[in-house]
């Protein structure tokens, strides 16, 4: 863990790199850098370029837990010196994507844009161990994800508000590419929606993400017995398409009922 943090913080620059800010900045010309990386003619469907959100985000609970690790260890020195760091990438991650008008995160930016598509990928910062959003910022980031994007497999990957929005995958597998980051739902994204809306509801929120468990339920009998499919359509009845079983979802479910057995 240590090389890999240090690595990340000497990396000052190049199409991946360390920013003064404390950001980590990524950007290649027609390539995809980010979990949403479907190509169609050469080009990246869903480009996010610059500052990806849950990228910082998990940067910054890199950053903690190591700061943690170090303490543990008395490396005490390498703590303090990380800590700075952690510290101005907090600040930072709040300047730069915080989205006032809709009370939730941009989805990327870079330079002067600030892509304001309600996407899943900000969960992250609202549901890490260690977020950089005060509690009101993560209340508000999961509202905004539980009206836009949540349906009872998982979260959207864009609303059905905005224009771009495509909330069924079929047609060709270019048609399937161009659709499969716009609307379609990825199940392993209700993990960490669930360990979110937990952290702000406690014990009140249990019915709910239990309710979210149990919606899952009828899915195992379809496709591939007793597994999850890779994504579903974001349009009602939500059917499964892609891998007819995909191990990050199974994963999460699992996930999410261990997240509820912490209060029993």
């Amino acid at each position: 863990m240590v090389e890999i943090i240090q690595h990340y913080m000497r990396l000052k620059s190049g199409a991946l790199c360390l920013h003064e800010n404390g950001l980590l900045y990524a950007k290649v010309e027609g390539t995809p850098l980010t979990w949403m990386d479907a190509v169609v003619d050469g080009q990246p469907v869903t480009w996010r370029p610059g500052y990806a959100v849950e990228v910082n985000a998990l940067w910054y609970n890199a950053l903690c837990y190591y700061v943690t690790m170090c303490d543990k260890h008395k490396r005490h020195t390498e703590a303090n010196r990380v800590k700075v760091l952690a510290e101005k990438v907090k600040q930072t991650f709040v300047e730069t994507f915080w989205n006032e008008a809709d009370g939730c995160l941009y989805d990327y930016v870079d330079g002067d844009y600030k892509d304001a598509s309600i996407r899943p990928n900000q969960v992250l910062a609202a549901s890490l161990t260690f977020s950089p959003l005060n509690v009101e910022q993560q209340k508000s980031v999961i509202d905004v994800l539980k009206k836009e994007l949540l349906t009872p497999l998982g979260l959207r990957t864009l609303s059905p508000s905005d224009p771009k929005y495509q909330g069924v995958l079929e047609g060709s597998q270019r048609q399937r590419d161009l659709a499969l980051h716009q609307g379609s739902v990825f199940p392993w994204l209700a993990a960490f929606f669930a360990e979110g809306y937990l952290n702000i509801h406690k014990r009140g929120g249990l019915p709910f993400i239990k309710k979210m468990v149990d919606d899952f339920e009828g899915e195992m009998g379809n496709h591939c017995l007793s597994t999850i499919s890779e994504c579903f359509n974001g349009n009602p009845p939500h059917v499964g398409k892609g891998a007819i079983s995909m191990a990050w979802n199974v994963a999460a479910v699992i996930r999410i009922i261990h997240l509820t057995e912490k209060y029993n």
